[in-house]
């Protein structure tokens, strides 16, 4: 009989332990945050699971306007956004939000640069050569404000899992002892 609870536990444990590594997180990115790009005309976003269709980008420049996205695309973990031109010299924050595979909602944010040489620049732009004060650093949130990566919560999931099989299994076998006596 303890061999089949311990058997039960056992599959009940990596079922819940693979069920927790699922979370979506963001994988890469073009451009990468603090990168600094002569050109940016897209920003790409890999994830290691599939997002679902609502997710979306947002990209705002260093006075905190928003850029106009010309065109988004979703493909199985991609999320794309192109824009109709390059972008001019500044300091830009995508910010994202997901739904993953696991139904979890993520959202995060990373800056870039782009800073392009004088003779590269179009004679009608008309943007300034400004120096970042600093690079915002990426940050994974879930909707409820939990500023704790996937990996942590996956892990947090299966100690606890863990815990409860240890107790469960150390209450079966006190109760088993209480009879046999």
């Amino acid at each position: 009989m303890i061999k089949k609870m311990f058997l039960f536990f056992a599959v009940i444990f990596s079922l819940v332990s693979s069920t927790a590594l699922a979370h979506s997180a963001l994988e890469s990115s073009t451009p990468k945050n603090g990168d600094v790009m002569e050109k940016v005309d897209e920003v790409l976003l890999q994830f290691n699971t599939k997002i679902e269709p609502s997710s979306t980008l947002t990209v705002r420049n260093d006075k905190g306007e928003t850029v106009s996205v010309h065109a988004t695309r979703l493909d199985e973990k991609t999320l794309k956004g192109s824009f109709s031109e390059a972008l001019p010299n500044g300091t830009y924050t995508v910010k994202w939000k997901i739904v993953g595979s696991d139904g979890h909602p993520i959202e995060g944010n990373y800056s870039f640069v782009v800073k392009r040489s004088e003779e590269k620049q179009e004679s009608g732009m008309q943007s300034a050569n400004r120096q970042p004060d600093t690079i915002k650093q990426q940050e994974t949130t879930s909707n409820d404000e939990q500023k704790e990566s996937p990996q942590k919560s996956s892990m947090r999931v299966i100690w606890l899992a863990a815990v409860l099989a240890i107790f469960a299994l150390t209450g079966f076998w006190w109760i088993m002892r209480k009879k046999g006596k």
